[in-house]
């Protein structure tokens, strides 16, 4: 979802399934994110005799005209990614950071929704593969079918 449409869902107090899901598996980074703009300035800033050959003029022009599209057929994203990568640690930023603005919009989230960040958790990436087929897990909302498909049950100070 393009940044004009998230600012027009912004204006609204609800927003569809279809938007949820829109917003939820957007792939585009923001053209005024701090990535794409360090980008932008380090395609324009003169490079170093063995980036300035003929090897890379190729893979810079495909930066510099990279849609900011993440999806998993860009064959570009991944090189602008890789590419980002380096100037995003130097400076300490999180890509998958989330901030929340006086109205309690969030304008940033992480890749996984809620996943716990402990590796050794069960949970860990337990929606990954759902995730990168843009499907959501099913949610029970009626207590027998929650039953049905609780991994275990948990009490403080008690084990059932």
């Amino acid at each position: 979802m393009r940044a004009a449409d998230r600012g027009a869902l912004r204006a609204r107090e609800k927003i569809s399934a279809q938007d949820f899901e829109q917003l939820k598996y957007d792939h585009h980074y923001h053209p005024e994110s701090f990535q794409v703009r360090a980008l932008q300035q380090w395609l324009k800033a003169e490079k170093p005799g063995a980036l300035s050959g003929e090897d890379y003029r190729g893979a810079l022009g495909s930066l510099a005209s990279w849609n900011l599209s993440a999806c998993r057929d860009n064959k570009v994203a991944a090189l602008a990614i890789l590419t980002m990568a380096p100037i995003q640690k130097a400076n300490g930023a999180l890509a998958d950071s989330a901030e929340i603005d006086r109205a309690g919009w969030v304008a940033g989230s992480t890749q996984f929704g809620s996943a716990t960040l402990g590796a050794d958790s069960p949970h860990y990436a337990d929606q990954a593969a759902l995730f990168v087929r843009e499907e959501l897990r099913e949610v029970y909302f009626d207590r027998d079918r929650l039953l049905e498909n609780v991994s275990r049950r948990y009490r403080p100070n008690r084990r059932e």
